[in-house]
């Protein structure tokens, strides 16, 4: 449960997204938390669009419910209409929610004197920025991030606890009996309306940059080698790696744990599922899984006759000695 700053009324929440009340929403109806509809009390505002949570609807203590267009439950709760209830539930939050929070610079962050930070920026303690910083306007970055030298953020960019931005590459040469590291002399590059997780690590370009994409949204403990390009609106889960060089377009997205091999080049709109091995360039539009990754659809049937073969191997042994 999660509570606003202050209370809404019912008829507040939905002008302020331009929706309908209907007949049995009365105007005095207070909203002051937003909620799951088990966790949920008389001043709580959720949502209902997938029919499998129909008992939890009916259960529900709610105070005001998103449901979809076509709604036609009897149901003892106040409600209102809309096409997309997921997505006004997520409106809403941003709307009576997140407005609310303040833009502040905590005196306990360190930020270099030729650091640039736009304006709306929220910069919470122990957050460390390097020299020739830039940071775009309405910045959210949270306790403990690092930020190192050169590296340039777009407007709108959401950096959680534990993101490091712009350390070395993971490069050296082997030679005469010894690893000789390779100068790391590049930068990183966030794009526009980036969101990246706890522990992310994202590398500075050996040379060049690390780039990444307007509207990506990274999880919790990715690493991102030099060098690598990723493309708009993709989206990339908890452990994902990349090494060194990848290049992805946009809007992919790669589950838990997928694991790819450095300068290779992963098409739009691909899907890859969770522990995968990407060891070969990827097309566009694909969805592949597995270790090596093969298409999903195969790697299914990969799987369903792995799963036969304690039945199957005793009768080819029975075939092979008749």
């Amino acid at each position: 449960m999660k509570n606003f700053r202050f209370m809404r009324s019912a008829r507040e929440i939905a002008g302020g997204l331009s929706l309908c009340l209907e007949e049995n929403n009365p105007e005095h109806i207070e909203i002051d938390n937003v909620a799951t509809l088990q966790d949920a009390n008389e001043s709580s505002l959720c949502f209902y669009q997938d029919a499998k949570y129909k008992d939890e609807l009916l259960a529900s203590k709610a105070g005001l419910v998103l449901v979809p267009s076509d709604f036609d439950l009897e149901i003892g709760l106040n409600f209102i209409k809309t096409e997309k209830p997921y997505f006004t539930f997520l409106q809403i939050i941003k709307t009576f929610y997140s407005q609310e929070e303040k833009a502040e610079i905590s005196p306990k962050s360190v930020i270099h004197e030729s650091a640039v930070i736009g304006e709306g920026a929220s910069i919470a303690e122990f957050v460390s920025i390097g020299a020739n910083v830039t940071i775009g306007k309405n910045a959210l970055i949270y306790p403990n991030v690092t930020i190192y030298e050169d590296t340039e953020i777009g407007d709108n960019v959401i950096l959680h606890s534990g993101v490091v931005l712009g350390a070395d590459g993971f490069g050296f040469l082997y030679q005469d009996g010894t690893q000789h590291k390779i100068p790391q002399l590049g930068k990183v590059i966030i794009g526009n309306d980036v969101e990246i997780g706890a522990g992310t690590t994202i590398d500075r370009g050996t040379l060049g940059a690390t780039i990444i994409g307007d509207g990506t949204k990274i999880d919790n403990l990715v690493q991102i080698g030099h060098n690598c390009q990723i493309g708009k609106n993709c989206c990339l889960c908890s452990q994902v790696g990349l090494a060194g060089n990848t290049k992805v377009g946009d809007l992919v997205y790669m589950a838990g744990q997928v694991g790819v091999a450095g300068h290779l080049s992963i098409g739009n709109y691909t899907r890859i599922g969770a522990k995968s091995g990407v060891m070969n360039n990827v097309p566009d539009n694909s969805e592949i899984w597995g270790i090596p990754t093969v298409d999903a659809k195969d790697q299914k049937r990969i799987i369903v006759a792995l799963r036969q073969l304690p039945k199957v191997l005793p009768k080819l042994k029975k075939l092979l000695k008749s």
